[in-house]
């Protein structure tokens, strides 16, 4: 005898990140299972993507998940399960997969039928990973990762084409005029959790969808947490301010030449070299590890990555021959720990810059003073071009947003692309509810959020985050 089907109405989508397989969630499926049985919720994770699979790229995942679904849907319903309720969740790049699958399945009418719940990403690049850095400096990290992870990685680094727009994926996917942002703001509850520290893979301010970092050093702010989850989570609503001496209204004072508060004239002079060398001894053990490790990791990463980006450029050119997914955007209207070390190195080794605070009127560079990023019409073309952009800098230096008025003089505005200043704004117009995340009993914070091995005693502050997300943020 068979086991009898759920009989529950609400499915809810588990989505890995980059590397990732179906193990990764197994907490978050667990923790979900562990509290609402299959009469009230029905869990599926993602299995279509998994391992080597992620490389394929965002577009061609999500419409891999997007037939999941849909076949998954069909199966229940077979089986005289009707679901009328849908959630889904993203971890890491899994995030902005889900995002895709968001636009196809609205397109496609599927939210006619069936409401829209919860949307939810733990560590999820929303921004993308580009490192952002002023200079020839940002070279090593933007260059490397962008060409080694074939249509994941230029769509991470904005580098790609989507189809015949001349846009990056990901400006497309925050498009208020296109599906993806449409799709997006039709789920009653929308959240994020971001880690703040220790997040090589990916930072704050992409994760957290972020003009500023806040959390950059954490011993010169003072912030709360939300009670009852053990110093894990940060209230977001109380706000971030600077420790300031007793007596001192240096706060209220500012350079004239710079625009600088005092206060971060102090923090610059006074805290630089013990900070430096107190980071220093803090890190040595990472730095021994890294020396050791980085260059087999580097030449295991290479390695694989030609073989991947190989692979995965054949199952795209496949892919690209079938029309089934080829939305309209319009409605009418674990590879290798070395690995892993190699890649979170040199990310993390890329220290952000910031926009000067005052620019003088002829040097700034404003949304309408720069050459718009064009919002082409549905594409006509069923391929996606996932080329590299004739002119990278161009992405980050070229089309820099230089806005004086968005920098605060106590956490200045981040070098970010003009891209990606859109991209905020519109991302915040669909109302996220951010959960700045601090783990600190391990380095890799991007595993512990979502407590990635449930038996690693290390990842206990992830339980906190997931115990938060279902007491406070998921509704059934």
């Amino acid at each position: 005898m068979g086991m009898d089907p759920p009989t529950g109405d609400h499915l809810v989508v588990l989505v890995h990140g980059l590397w990732g397989n179906p193990t990764h969630m197994e907490y978050l499926a667990e923790s979900l299972k562990s509290r609402y049985d299959d009469s009230q919720l029905i869990v599926h994770v993602a299995a279509r993507n998994s391992g080597n699979y992620t490389y394929d790229g965002i577009e061609l995942g999500g419409e891999r998940l997007a037939a999941e679904i849909e076949e998954l849907l069909e199966d229940f319903a077979d089986k005289g399960v009707i679901i009328r309720k849908f959630s889904i969740v993203g971890y890491s790049l899994g995030g902005l997969v889900s995002r895709y699958v968001v636009g196809v399945l609205y397109s496609k009418g599927i939210f006619d039928k069936i409401t829209p719940v919860n949307f939810t990403t733990f560590a999820s690049p929303h921004l993308g990973v580009r490192t952002p850095k002023l200079g020839w400096h940002h070279h090593i990290w933007n260059v490397v990762g962008a060409r080694t992870l074939s249509a994941s990685g230029r769509q991470l680094f904005t580098i790609d084409s989507f189809r015949n727009t001349t846009r990056p994926l990901l400006s497309i996917l925050a498009d208020k005029d296109l599906v993806f942002w449409k799709g997006l703001a039709s789920f009653k509850n929308k959240a994020l959790y971001a880690n703040i520290i220790n997040d090589r893979s990916v930072t704050f301010f992409t994760s957290g969808i972020s003009k500023f970092d806040p959390y950059a050093d954490l011993d010169m702010v003072e912030y709360k947490y939300l009670p009852g989850y053990g110093n894990v989570l940060i209230d977001d609503e109380a706000g971030v301010n600077f420790k300031q001496a007793a007596g001192s209204d240096d706060e209220d004072h500012v350079d004239p030449a710079t625009g600088a508060s005092m206060i971060q004239k102090k923090r610059s002079w006074g805290t630089s070299i013990v900070g430096s060398i107190r980071d220093f001894i803090r890190d040595l053990p990472f730095v021994a590890l890294y020396t050791v490790l980085v260059p087999v990791g580097f030449c295991l990463f290479l390695m694989n990555a030609g073989i991947q980006t190989y692979t995965s450029s054949k199952r795209i050119r496949l892919h690209s021959q079938s029309l089934k997914y080829n939305i309209p955007l319009a409605v009418a209207e674990e590879v290798q720990e070395a690995m892993d070390v190699m890649v979170e190195g040199l990310n993390h080794a890329q220290k952000a810059d910031h926009l000067p605070p005052r620019l003088d009127d002829e040097e700034s560079l404003s949304p309408r003073q720069q050459p718009s990023t064009s919002k082409s019409s549905p594409p006509s073309t069923p391929q996606s071009d996932a080329s590299t952009s004739e002119d990278d800098d161009n992405i980050t230096e070229g089309k820099l947003r230089l806005e004086p008025t968005l920098s605060m003089p106590e956490f200045p505005t981040l070098a970010l692309a003009q891209h990606q200043f859109e991209m905020i704004d519109s991302l915040d117009a669909l109302g996220f509810k951010k959960f700045p995340v601090h783990i600190q009993k391990v380095k890799h914070s991007h595993a512990a959020i979502i407590v990635r091995n449930p038996k690693n005693e290390g990842f206990s502050e992830g339980k906190m985050v997931v115990k938060h997300w279902l007491d406070r943020q998921f509704e059934v």
